[in-house]
């Protein structure tokens, strides 16, 4: 039976000849810092960089009260917006969502929180300026693209969809 991984993680690589170098261990693959022994703040600096580069939520979670808003808008940003001529609203969008949605989990997104979600917007009360009810529907447009990306990329939590004769 294979051990479980352990992660990404700093490992001082200590080479016949050569200064110790830090290094990224995660699972066979090793990836350098730059960083000698001296310099552990850089190295935590590069192990933090390269887990937000290659951090992907696990779409296979099943219960929706587990999942949170931010890792499905992660998601969606890595894999979905990157890769659009929109890649810049959809940012802009992401940022307006997040001080409301961020902490919440799939679970709490309904009718009532979206409506909530747009009186927050709209006051003056949040941390960015207010903003028109379109412009609040716009950014939950974002929102639904996100989790149905999510739903896509975990077919065990969508339901078949079968023919009333």
């Amino acid at each position: 039976m294979p051990q479980r991984s352990k992660g990404a993680r700093l490992y001082l690589r200590k080479r016949a000849g050569r200064e110790p170098v830090y290094v990224i261990l995660d699972g066979a693959k090793e990836v350098g810092t730059g960083c000698g022994p001296g310099d552990v703040a850089a190295a935590n600096e590069a192990l933090r960089d390269y887990l937000a580069r290659t951090f992907r939520p696990d779409t296979g979670q099943r219960d929706l009260a587990q999942i949170t808003v931010a890792e499905v808008l992660t998601l969606y940003a890595q894999e979905v917006a990157a890769h659009r001529k929109s890649a810049g609203m959809i940012g802009y969008n992401m940022k307006a969502l997040l001080p409301f949605w961020g902490g919440k989990s799939l679970a709490d997104v309904k009718g009532s929180t979206c409506r909530k979600y747009v009186e927050f917007r709209s006051d003056s009360g949040s941390s960015r300026r207010p903003v028109k009810p379109a412009a609040s529907r716009r950014e939950l447009k974002t929102l639904s693209a996100a989790i149905n990306h999510w739903h896509r990329e975990s077919p065990a939590l969508c339901r078949k969809r079968t023919k009333t004769p």
